[in-house]
């Protein structure tokens, strides 16, 4: 009976362990803030469309745009080739680990740069980031460029 027991711990151990996985969100920030302690992000999950379904989605949301070709048909574009979607407005607070790797686009650029907390802590407004997320903590944070 006793060993068992352990067989069972073991198992149990395993299976937590495949539900730990770490996955990516794409997301805009309300709020970078500290309780004294660790830095909490407000996170609201976003999808990032491009090509047909960026327009599809933006026709959908009344915000495509079109012109009208030669041929005189109508031709629908979204600007810079992307639309962003956010069905879901549910603010989720996530902890940003001290130890997470952050990349921010370059001032004035186009690539991205390792950062700090800090410089996200002012720049995160309007912007779109992809999170890897591990056990409900952020372990990094990839600010997308949008032109």
């Amino acid at each position: 009976m006793c060993r068992l027991t352990v067989i069972f711990c073991l198992v149990t151990n395993n299976l937590f362990a495949q539900t730990s996985t770490a996955f990516t969100q794409i997301t805009l920030f309300n709020a970078v803030s500290s309780n004294g302690k660790d830095f909490i992000i407000n996170a609201d999950y976003v999808q990032m469309l491009s090509g047909k379904a960026a327009i599809n989605a933006a026709k959908k949301a009344g915000e495509a745009e079109y012109d009208i070709n030669k041929k005189k048909d109508t031709v629908w574009y979204v600007p810079n080739d992307y639309f962003v979607v956010n069905s879901n407005k549910a603010i989720r607070q996530l902890q940003l680990l001290s130890s997470a790797i952050i990349y921010l686009v370059k001032k004035g650029g186009s690539s991205v740069v390792k950062s700090t907390i800090a410089r996200l802590k002012n720049n995160f407004e309007g912007r779109l980031f992809k999170i890897t997320i591990k056990d409900n903590e952020i372990i990094k944070i990839e600010e997308i460029y949008t032109p």
